[in-house]
């Protein structure tokens, strides 16, 4: 029975043992004779496929060694590349997302108010310049949501003390009264005067203005500034 053929490994076989140059190996591959079983596969030849030592690449950055792998596709990744979350490294592409926020439930409680709070998104300029003409007006809109609107609370109040000084200067025109013809007069020229000064009014409301008034101005400024939305 002839000698079995003599194990030479080409390049795409050698072993990570016989690249480091062990010399046992090498002796037996070159002598002529000597049977393959008397190499010890276990020892001297070991698969590169089985050989992790070595640190894989990251999958971005070539030059860089892994560090981490993605738990959900698996990819190598350097410090750079992985995030960790809970405990658990992520590339970016599988980074889990934040839960969004849960809707309130019917029964929480309402958002706190605010006093002082603008919502221009409420801002309505015909509602406000009517209500200098049309007195109920400036209630509705302090009690509905057109209050959330700084502009809207200040000419709702501003309209709501103008309503008061009609109502006083009424009481004076009617006291007034009492001297014939000077005392109608001056009740006719107060009352023209005060559907003016609403027109006027009811003009720069449209516009976004602001007309200061003895008193009344002010007053509305800080209540608008107050009222809690």
């Amino acid at each position: 029975m002839g000698l079995p053929r003599p194990f030479a490994p080409s390049a795409g076989q050698s072993c990570a043992r016989c690249r480091r140059g062990g010399a046992a190996s090498d002796r037996a591959v070159k002598e002529i004779g000597a049977p393959l079983t008397n190499v010890t596969r276990g020892a001297d030849f070991e698969p590169i496929d089985r050989r992790r030592n070595d640190p894989m690449p990251c999958v971005n950055h070539a030059d860089r060694d892994s560090t981490a792998k993605c738990v959900t596709c698996n990819a190598e990744l350097c410090d750079e590349c992985r995030t960790e979350v809970d405990g658990k490294n992520y590339c970016a592409k599988d980074l889990p997302q934040p839960a969004a926020a849960a809707p309130p439930s019917p029964g929480a409680a309402p958002a706190t108010s605010v006093a002082g709070a603008d919502d221009p998104s409420q801002e309505q300029p015909i509602m406000a310049a009517l209500s200098y003409i049309v007195g109920i007006l400036a209630i509705i809109i302090l009690v509905t949501d057109m209050k959330k609107s700084r502009y809207m609370r200040f000419h709702g109040f501003q309209a709501l003390f103008m309503i008061v000084v009609w109502i006083a200067f009424g009481v004076v025109a009617a006291i007034l009264q009492v001297v014939p013809i000077i005392g109608t007069l001056i009740a006719l020229l107060g009352y023209l005067a005060l559907i003016v000064l609403g027109i006027i009014l009811a003009v720069k409301a449209y516009n976004k203005q602001e007309l200061e008034l003895p008193v009344i101005t002010k007053m509305a400024r800080e209540q608008a500034d107050k009222m809690r939305v």
